[in-house]
């Protein structure tokens, strides 16, 4: 009994201080920190479209049921194709496109020229992230 006592004393730091990022993340630096104010300014019913749904969900918004697995394997195998974005990116209640990988929303080069007409304008692009905003009035 004593062994096992004397390896939780142990081991309970150690799992704690391994898992606590987990448990309570820290907030966000530099182009990810401008991300989040940004998506934190939008009305709390609004949706964003976006291959990084920790974005939206750690401001209190929400992503199309339809993209909630991003995985590039959706990308690949052609379950989420850029007509199935630029719909939800159009729907009345999508104020926000935000691309943060080249290998999912960001393969989609020419989407924010299409979104122009929506209403949808670059506010922030930073090497692999870019942020599209329109007003909303969710």
């Amino acid at each position: 009994m004593r062994v096992l006592v004397f390896t939780w004393v142990i081991a309970l730091p150690i799992f704690l201080v391994g898992t606590w990022s987990f448990a309570k993340p820290g907030g966000y630096h530099g182009v990810d920190a401008q991300v989040a104010a940004r998506l934190r300014t939008l009305p709390s019913d609004a949706v964003v479209v976006t291959d990084e749904p920790g974005f939206p969900w750690r401001a209190g918004l929400r992503v199309p049921d339809q993209l909630v697995d991003v995985s590039v394997k959706q990308f690949d195998q052609g379950r989420i194709t850029e007509p199935d974005l630029l719909r939800a990116a159009r729907a009345r209640d999508a104020c926000a496109v935000l691309a943060t990988s080249d290998e999912r929303l960001g393969r989609f080069r020419d989407l924010p020229d299409k979104l122009a007409d929506a209403g949808y304008r670059t506010v922030l692009h930073d090497d692999d992230t870019r942020l599209l905003l329109r007003d909303c009035r969710a």
